[in-house]
């Protein structure tokens, strides 16, 4: 099966053990094709490094896995280290330029994922919804 792995069961838990925090900056983007939503709410610390990270998805379990793995992967970097992780997920996503950025950390997991090309959307939303902060 697509999801049914105990490795994105384990992601999605993640999910559930968020924290409220004292957002600095949200965002939110919106895919009206397929439903799927992703709501970001952060708070960066004196040296705008993403200190507490709350993440919102909703719809398909791949935009939810992506949301997922995109907050584990910009914890305790600036913002504008993050939008770059983003924009290098869209080079490798939308541009075939994958500069390696699937090859280590968190950003592994997409390596099962790229294969679903007429999913490359859902995969891109939360990192779409962060590319927004400023």
């Amino acid at each position: 099966m697509l999801y049914n792995t105990e490795i994105d069961q384990q992601l999605l838990e993640w999910l559930t053990k968020q924290k409220p925090l004292h957002a600095t900056h949200s965002a939110y983007a919106h895919n009206p094709l397929c439903g799927d939503a992703v709501e970001w709410n952060i708070e960066l610390n004196q040296t705008q490094v993403i200190r507490h990270i709350h993440v919102q998805p909703e719809g398909c379990q791949l935009c939810k896995l992506s949301a997922v793995v995109s907050a584990r992967s910009i914890h305790n970097r600036t913002l504008s280290e993050a939008q770059l992780i983003g924009q290098q997920v869209y080079r490798a996503l939308f541009q075939k330029q994958h500069d390696d950025i699937f090859s280590h950390g968190e950003l592994m997991h997409y390596q099962r994922w790229v294969r679903y090309t007429g999913r490359y959307k859902c995969l891109y939303l939360p990192w779409d919804a962060l590319s927004q902060i400023s």
